[in-house]
This record gives structure tokens, sequence and C-alpha cells, in this order.
């Protein structure tokens, strides 16, 4: 089994990786040669999201979302590739579905649009369902190192987010999703701190158990800069650390923004494993 590369790229002025795409005075083509690059790179899927989840993000409406995605998205479907929509809004992920889209990748599952199941069903699609117990206007994740070792609760969290994981997808089969659209994410980041956000990456195997394909996203995280004390700009080798346990446990799916990079150490890891 190969780890499929899923590239990011953000329609946005404020992502919290610096890679905000409409920053650039022609966004369109930024992202069709950003989405080149990646695919070149040995990326399989595009990631194609138009709000930012970092801490503080301001929401935007659908409407505002998908006048971002729409002409990127026009111009992506031509490419030979699988395109993904990081939505929460059903409206959106409909009218990207109609126009070339194919998965729909979603941080808070169903439970902020409930009509995204419909929507998903109707287009019998993949569905990446996250584990996400953060709010909008919280912050996800502790900044500060010293409070990561002083005053973290040194619990278990995997079995609480199997849990919670458990409840959606049998939700998610209920209302007709099928089994084989699923695609489960820990939802490391969101939500957690980053010692509960480690606790998750030493002990994937614990999602795997539970039948389904794993999305790992661990790119440039917060909890990487808190463990090893660094900035965004310096998180990569941070990211390929946690890329080649990924792979080393055969996690389906990593989403990154540094696909070369990581396409690199997938491959070489998955060398030493089938050697």
């Amino acid at each position: 089994m190969k780890t499929k590369l899923m590239g990011v790229l953000n329609l946005t002025i404020d992502s919290f990786s610096g890679d905000g795409l409409l920053t650039s005075n022609n966004f369109v083509d930024s992202a069709l040669r950003q989405a080149e690059t990646m695919l070149a790179s040995g990326a399989t899927i595009l990631d194609l999201g138009a709000e930012s989840s970092r801490p503080g993000g301001l929401p935007i409406t659908a409407e505002e979302e998908w006048q971002r995605l729409a002409l990127t998205l026009k111009e992506l479907s031509s490419l030979e590739t699988i395109i993904s929509i990081d939505t929460y809004h059903a409206k959106t992920a409909e009218l990207a579905l109609n126009q070339g889209a194919t998965w729909i990748n979603s941080i808070w599952g169903f439970k902020r649009d409930p009509n995204l199941l419909a929507v998903v069903r109707e287009a019998n699609c993949p569905f990446v369902l996250m584990h996400n117990t953060s709010d909008q206007a919280s912050i996800q994740e502790s900044s500060q190192i010293g409070s990561f070792y002083q005053t973290s609760i040194h619990h278990d969290v995997v079995p609480e987010i199997i849990r919670s994981l458990k409840v959606d997808i049998n939700e998610a089969l209920e209302q007709g999703i099928r089994s084989e659209q699923i695609i489960i994410d820990p939802g490391i980041g969101f939500g957690k701190t980053p010692l509960q956000n480690l606790q998750i990456i030493g002990n994937l195997a614990a999602f795997k158990e539970l039948g389904f394909p794993v999305l790992l996203g661990p790119s440039r995280k917060s909890f990487i800069g808190v463990v090893l004390d660094l900035p965004i700009t310096e998180r990569l080798e941070g990211t390929l650390a946690i890329c080649t346990l990924a792979v080393s446990q055969k996690i389906e799916i990593l989403r990154v923004h540094d696909v070369q990079a990581v396409a690199r150490v997938t491959k070489l890891t998955e060398a030493i494993l089938n050697a």
C-alpha cells in the first residue's frame, strides 16, 4: 500500500502557514502553477480551501467561499487528478461537486451544516470526516512551550477521539453514506493540546483499527513549533519526521504543503518497509 499525498492549496489571505494564494494579484494562475508543481512532485490529490482554519481566523459565508473557489476550480478541473474541497458548507460542496470536484474534506464533519451529509450521499463521493472539538473563536493549540510541559493533563486522549469518531461514523451511515465513502481524520491541531497531538501520532494504529482509510494533516502544525521551539517557516523537519512515522504505520493519505520533500521521504520509507 502506497501512501497518497494531498497537496494543500489555500485560497485565503490569512492562512496560518503563510501560503494563502489570495495575496497574489492573479490567484487563479498562482493556484494553477502551484497545483502543477505539486502534481509533478508526487501529489495525487489537491485539497482546495477558501476559509482559513487558523486559530482566531474569521469565518466567511458560503457565498464568499464559493466566489473564491469557482474560477480556480474551473481551471484545476482540467488537470487529471483528484480535487478535494475543504469546506463544511453544504451549498459550497454541492456547487463544487457539480463543477468537477471529487472529494469533500470537512474540518467540522457534518456538525456545522447537517445538510452536508445529503450532498455527499447524493454525489456518492469520498468524504473526509475529521474529529474537531475546537471552536472558531478559541485558540486551538498552546503556543507556549513551557505550558506544554508544565500544565498538560497526562491522560490518553486517543480513546476519546475514537469514541467520538465512531459516533459520527454511525450517524453518517444511518443517513445513507456508504462505508466506502468515509475517510477519517483524527484532527491534529484542532481542539487538542500539543501533548494530545503527540499522543495521536504515537497511536496511529488505533485509528487504523476503525477499518476506514486514515488521512493525517501534520504539515507545519503549531505543536511542532512548540516541541522544537521553531516558527512556521522552520517546521519542515518536524513535519517529515511525523510523515515518516505515518508511512511506517501505513496511513493512507498525508495532507501536506511541502509535497516534494514529503514525497521523497515517503518513497524512501516505503522502500525500506518493502525491502
